[in-house]
């Protein structure tokens, strides 16, 4: 689950659209080697939200 029960069904999708935006751009960070900071984001990202 993304959010708290309750939400309205736009809200929810809106943060599922967060996500999706999210976990494609940290799927980046975690290949791209200039991006070295942005890849302990990533793994915590990928802690938070598991697939």
């Amino acid at each position: 689950m993304l959010a708290e029960e309750g939400l309205s069904p736009a809200h929810e999708a809106e943060l599922k659209g967060m996500q999706r935006f999210c976990a494609a751009h940290f799927d980046h960070a975690r290949t791209d080697p200039d991006l070295d900071l942005l890849r302990a984001d990533a793994e915590r990202f990928a802690q938070l939200f598991p697939r």
